[in-house]
């Protein structure tokens, strides 16, 4: 029959508490370092992690602001150069319309006072015409013949000097 051997059993029961501390020692101990180690550098890179999408989401932030202010700020300067250039246009042809109608004033001052040197010179010419016409007449012999023919030089002259 089997005998349990009691000794066998103690020293076998030794031996595993002597094996747990002995690999306790020199296998968990290292083994729960290094996972120790692991864990706190995986911690330490979450915590960066976190922080550099804080960082991000600042910058981020902040680059928003600073662009609807640039946005903000152009459409200021949209509306002011629009401001100013139709000022400008609005000057341009105020000045151009002034222009214009003192041009055509004068033109018409112009063209007056030759419409009247004219006359004047036309009148003259038409008188000097009929003095000379009038002085032939008195001095020639007036006969049927004689006046016809000056009033046929008097009409021709006349007609042609227009």
């Amino acid at each position: 029959m089997l005998e349990i051997q009691w000794f066998s059993i103690v020293a076998t029961i030794v031996n595993l508490v002597i094996l747990y501390f002995i690999l306790r020692k020199f296998l968990f101990g290292p083994v729960h370092k290094i996972l120790d180690a692991r864990e706190e550098e995986v911690r330490e890179l979450t915590e960066r992690a976190e922080a550099r999408e804080r960082e991000a989401s600042e910058m981020k932030k902040s680059f928003d602001d600073e662009m609807a202010h640039l946005e903000e700020k152009q459409k200021r300067a949209m509306a002011e150069s629009n401001a100013k250039a139709t000022a400008e246009y609005d000057r341009i042809i105020r000045e151009a319309k002034d222009q214009a109608e003192s041009i055509i004033e004068d033109a018409t001052k112009r063209a007056a006072v030759e419409k009247d040197a004219l006359r004047n010179a036309a009148d003259q010419e038409l008188a000097d015409i009929v003095i000379a016409a009038t002085a032939k007449m008195l001095a020639d012999e007036t006969t049927e013949e004689r006046n016809q023919k000056l009033y046929d030089d008097f009409l021709h002259k006349a007609g042609g000097k227009q």
